[in-house]
């Protein structure tokens, strides 16, 4: 297999050879009568992408997308230097109605930007041509099967996609199109042992993290510690914003954010390459509004007591109304309703599991409103905050408000009294804090198991321990950023550690791999289905005799997704009694009589 530089998109080219015959299902299989021209793009950030391309059958092109680049225009490019395709294939992460392309999201609410695009794919197509898309649910359900119907609209083109997982088996997957849009001639394009030996699915697992803005600046806000954390792209914006909200279906969920001024501008801000944008000014009246977006991609902003939509200027949409409203100059605003109560300034925003709802935090009291007909209901109880500069869902489900004090707390939407608990030590950038965001949509789940076992239960003084602790993905997405923590007792002394990952993955650097000293603290990258095995080995110190070495190790998942499949498996305890050695017997001499 030969490498080349593509000079048309910088992307990687791969010739596989001659094809042979394969099959759209993995179960069936025809004869090929010709040869056809098959070209299939596969998105790096596909786990183990290399091990799919060796295994792809000879005669199909391959050429995997840069990551960095909108991956619609790279496939525009390299088809257009090509002609009479047969079969295209696209392997990339997928949900229902989504795919995603190096830099960009190719979904039912930004096909219609891509027309053009697509369009001109067809220019590059045999007639009959195929393109067979792999990623996981992009076909499920109305949304899925709308989303294939319209590729195949604009394209020309016959499509087959996936309502279900895609890939490993023992994940739960297949490599079955279960979803047509024509009559398909197109074959699956990877050989019986690629798809055996492959291990993850290709699902599209987007962390669903609490963006906060303060001083102008952009930040992350953990739900784990309450703390806050700085992009690793550029997080400075053009002007001090108050209000800020995430774009659900935007092709890199755009923050965008609103000056607190009469007609204040309207800003967006990429969370994949840090690029901030002016877009204009907005026509709201007023000044220190709320922002939120709504799952139907229409965002709302709310001055004292009046409830308005503000255009994005992007023409997206899941409904008619919402792609109208968009479709208008960025920042165009209009009246929906005046909702009683909700006085002041705070924040709001849409319960992602109740997309209807909208929760209004006004100084220290919190409402409830259906966005249908919007009249506030008090919450039983308040806040108990002095304030609420910031609220969010975060990806637990739960509500969070900044307390203006330094510390995140979390709120109780049903009962009263409304607060939670805090969360966090005071940080001066959360009392800075003048708003958060999150996606109005559910946050991806997983399943993180923990084992830890030293094979003993008693131990003495001067003896080694040896643990060893796994750290299991059984959820679906592969996970990038896990943590782990065993702090292990001073009764141990000399501890060092070392950790390998079988089932794929990655240590972010090497001291992520192994170490010394009793605080281990590290961050994982596991595939779904991978495993991660630390040994650690130490000493047991004479101040231990007599008492019972007890530690925990545990797994947290990246920020943005939650460990709710199972909640009681990503930490294990061992425990060890520390006894005095056996002491053999004193010899004893026999005299005879």
């Amino acid at each position: 297999m030969n490498s080349i530089e593509s000079q048309d998109n910088q992307a990687d080219i791969y010739n596989m050879g001659l094809p042979v015959a394969n099959s759209l299902t993995v179960t069936t299989s025809l004869t090929e009568t010709q040869q056809r021209k098959e070209l299939m793009f596969i998105d790096k950030t596909v786990e183990n992408y290399q091990n799919l391309i060796a295994g792809t059958k000879p005669g199909t092109e391959v050429i995997v997308l840069d990551a960095a680049r909108d991956g619609v225009e790279q496939i525009t490019e390299a088809l257009a230097s090509r002609s009479n395709i047969d079969s295209v294939h696209i392997v990339s992460h997928g949900r229902s109605g989504n795919l995603n392309l190096g830099a960009a999201r190719l979904n039912s609410e930004t096909v219609n930007s891509y027309a053009a695009q697509l369009q001109n794919w067809s220019q590059s197509l045999s007639a009959g041509a195929d393109i067979l898309v792999y990623g996981c649910d992009v076909a499920a359900g109305e949304t899925g099967a709308q989303f294939i119907q319209k590729l195949s609209d604009l394209t020309g083109a016959d499509i087959a996609a996936s309502t279900d997982l895609t890939g490993s088996s023992a994940l739960g997957g297949d490599w079955d199109l279960e979803k047509l849009t024509g009559s398909i001639e197109s074959l699956i394009a990877f050989q019986a042992d690629a798809i055996a030996d492959y291990k993850s699915v290709l699902v599209d697992c987007l962390p669903n993290v609490i963006y906060a803005i303060a001083n102008g600046r952009v930040l992350i806000t953990s739900v784990n510690t309450g703390g806050t954390i700085t992009p690793a792209v550029p997080n400075t914006l053009p002007f001090s914003p108050q209000a800020v909200a995430r774009d659900p279906l935007s092709s890199t969920n755009l923050l965008y954010y609103l000056e607190p001024t009469n007609n204040g501008r309207l800003g967006t801000w990429n969370p994949v390459t840090g690029a901030a944008t002016v877009l204009g000014n907005s026509t709201i009246p007023g000044s220190s509004p709320r922002m939120a977006f709504r799952d139907n991609g229409v965002m709302y902003a709310m001055v004292g007591n009046n409830l308005y939509t503000v255009s994005t200027g992007s023409g997206s949409g899941t409904t008619a109304a919402a792609q109208a409203i968009n479709s208008t100059a960025a920042g165009t605003t209009t009246l929906v309703a005046t909702v009683p109560g909700a006085t002041g300034s705070g924040d709001m925003a849409f319960d992602p599991n109740s997309p209807n709802d909208l929760y209004i935090v006004s100084a220290n009291i919190l409402l409830k409103v259906n966005i249908n007909s919007p009249a506030a209901t008090p919450v039983t109880g308040t806040t108990g905050l002095p304030s609420s500069p910031g609220v969010a869902f975060g990806p637990d489900g739960f509500l969070y408000a900044g307390t203006g004090t330094g510390l995140l707390a979390r709120l109780n939407t049903t009962v009263g009294p409304t607060f939670g608990n805090q969360i966090g030590t005071p940080l001066s950038t959360i009392a800075s804090i003048n708003d958060f965001a999150t996606l109005p949509t559910p946050s991806p789940d997983t399943d993180l198991a923990v084992t830890k076992t030293d094979g003993q239960t008693i131990a003495s003084p001067g003896t080694a321990l040896t643990y060893t602790i796994t750290v299991t993905n059984n959820g679906d997405c592969d996970l990038k950023g896990i943590s782990f923590a065993d702090n292990i007792p001073t009764s141990l002394t000399g501890v060092t550690w070392t950790a390998s990952i079988s089932g794929g993955g990655s240590f972010p650097t090497a001291a992520d791999a192994s170490g010394s000293g009793n605080n281990i603290n590290t961050n994982i990258n596991l595939n779904s289905g991978a495993t991660a095995t630390y040994i650690v080995t130490g000493t047991v110190s004479n101040s231990a005799l007599g008492t019972t070495i007890s530690n925990t190790a545990s797994a947290t998942p990246p920020e943005g997704i939650t460990d709710r499949i199972i909640t009681n498996n990503n930490s294990a305890t061992d425990t060890t009694q520390v006894l005095p050695p056996n002491v053999p017997p004193l010899p004893t001499t026999l005299r005879p009589r």
